[in-house]
């Protein structure tokens, strides 16, 4: 994408969210890195960017420093608007995991799920993948009668379950500086 692109800021999105969350690697420890969220970061200051791809590049800085409750948080706060961005469902799922907040890996799913349809252009590998996170969810907290059906009476009809509540992560903050 990058090289396809230079300029495409959600390319540098992709690729530097993808390697923070995959690999361990950290632009405060590695300088090669730290290069590619400078780039991010520039070409963010430069361009008139949607607010959503603002919200992105802003929360993947915000993840980068350390600060991975107020990234959640950021990516929570696209998905109220953007249901279907996947790349804002991984990095808030990984974020919750790396914080081990079960509750919230699993109702960030739920709140999203009722979007995602047989219907939703393109969906039909990431709702299975989706359906089964949030299975996966519930088994592991032990839900009684935890066979997933998801309401979704926001986009037309369907199935059973009601959404999760919304949570806060305000409650549990733990602001990681190195």
């Amino acid at each position: 994408m990058k090289a396809a692109d230079p300029n495409f800021v959600m390319g540098h999105v992709i690729s530097n969210g993808l390697e923070l969350i995959g690999t361990g690697r950290s632009p405060l420890l590695d300088k090669d890195l730290e290069k590619e969220f400078k780039v991010m970061s520039d070409l963010a200051k430069t361009q008139q960017l949607t607010e959503w791809e603002t919200m992105h590049a802003a929360a993947l800085e915000v993840f980068a420093k350390g600060n991975i409750p107020a990234a959640a948080e950021m990516w929570e706060q696209i998905l109220q608007d953007h249901p279907l961005d996947l790349l804002a469902i991984k990095l808030a799922h990984d974020s919750y995991f790396y914080l081990g907040q079960q509750t919230q890996m699993r109702d960030s799913i739920a709140r999203i799920l009722p979007y995602w349809t047989p219907s939703t252009p393109l969906s039909r590998k990431p709702l299975k993948c989706l359906e089964g996170l949030y299975m996966g969810h519930l088994s592991s907290a032990k839900v009684p009668n935890s066979r997933p059906s998801v309401d979704r009476s926001v986009n037309g009809g369907g199935p059973e379950i009601a959404p999760a509540p919304p949570t806060s992560i305000h409650s549990k903050r733990a602001i990681i500086h190195r």
